[in-house]
């Protein structure tokens, strides 16, 4: 189990889209094992990853294969070597990575509905800031206010017209 100070991969935080050029400047500078191996997941360390396992959380985290990031870091393809790729990979996704937007959970069942019936989601943001149609007949802008009068919203005495 992770300790309170240990580092652990941030949810949907991630390399992907971004340079890659931060990371291998990271991964050449490393030297030693750091003190405290960071971590994909809570539950297990990160050295308890074979090397395939690595390569494949590296290419989901970065969208770069394992093997070209360590040839241009100028490492060799070693275990201990994949180990110290990944973790700076997961401390460099934790302070940059972040997600862009907001996850939108549990939506009402009536905008997929929407959805269905042909709107994009341009169309239907539009709709919204839209105001509902006017079927007054009325041309112009309304000429009574909240409490119902011409005096209130024109400034004019009742009796004169504009």
């Amino acid at each position: 189990m992770a300790d309170a100070g240990q580092v652990v991969l941030k949810p949907r935080h991630n390399l992907l889209g971004r340079s890659v050029l931060p990371l291998v400047t990271r991964l050449a500078r490393a030297d030693a094992a750091p003190p405290e191996w960071a971590r994909l997941t809570r539950d297990t360390a990160l050295l308890d990853y074979s090397q395939d396992d690595i390569r494949r959380e590296f290419l989901g985290m970065t969208g770069q294969p394992l093997d070209e990031t360590l040839e241009a870091a100028q490492k060799e393809p070693t275990l201990e070597n994949s180990h110290m790729a990944i973790h700076c990979a997961i401390v460099l996704a934790n302070e940059i990575g972040q997600p862009k937007g907001q996850q939108l959970q549990g939506l009402p069942a009536q905008r997929d509905e929407r959805r269905d019936e042909g709107q994009t989601p341009k169309e239907e943001a539009r709709n919204r800031k839209r105001p509902a149609e006017d079927t007054s007949g009325q041309v112009g802008p309304p000429d009574v206010n909240m409490t119902g009068s011409r005096v209130h919203m024109y400034g004019l005495r009742p009796g004169r017209q504009p």
